[in-house]
């Protein structure tokens, strides 16, 4: 059987766009043919590659249909093992446990254990990006036909906050600029 050698594929049309709100990571780079795709696709296909053949395929399903996050936390951790000189096993079982932790790092000296997890960080700033969806999404509904608009700042709006206002407020300035 023969192995896999690229993971993430150049597109075969060119589409010099960025990803779109929403859009999965893995979904933008099947598409995008940006340079910062083009380096992500290297960097990613380069690193699956170092990985032990056994974990490769694993790895870029979870790409593809988990959390890229994690997945790309586990990478990192994965190579960063085998950079400082271990030899890793993926997901065995453990005699004692059952468990299947995510490596098994085999250095000269000795074996460790290995479990990547990602840490939720700055979850105030997760839940204000949450909370930005929505309007984000109410900018992309008005947006007139042929026009490229970049947000770069929202108002602090939570989840029960009504949208009204705001919806009101983008509708009067796209149609005060719709002639120039």
């Amino acid at each position: 059987m023969e192995e896999k050698a690229i993971w993430f594929c150049e597109p075969s049309s060119a589409d010099n766009t960025f990803r779109r709100h929403g859009e999965r990571t893995f979904d933008w780079l099947a598409r995008s043919t940006t340079e910062r795709a083009v380096a992500v696709r290297r960097f990613l296909n380069v690193n699956i590659a170092q990985v032990p053949s056994s974990c490769r395929d694993r790895l870029y399903e979870a790409f593809r249909s988990k959390d890229w996050d994690a997945t790309l936390f586990e990478l990192f951790v994965a190579r960063a093992l085998q950079l400082l000189g271990a030899s890793i096993e993926v997901e065995v079982a453990l005699e004692a446990t059952g468990r299947k932790p995510d490596f098994l790092a085999h250095f000269p000296d000795l074996s460790v254990i290995v479990e990547a997890t990602v840490r939720e960080t700055n979850s105030d700033l997760r839940r204000q990006i949450d909370q930005n969806e929505a309007l984000i999404g109410i900018i992309e509904a008005l947006v007139p036909d042929g026009w490229s608009v970049a947000v770069w700042r929202l108002p602090k709006l939570g989840p029960s906050d009504s949208k009204q206002p705001f919806k009101q407020a983008i509708q009067r300035l796209f149609a005060a600029h719709a002639g120039s």
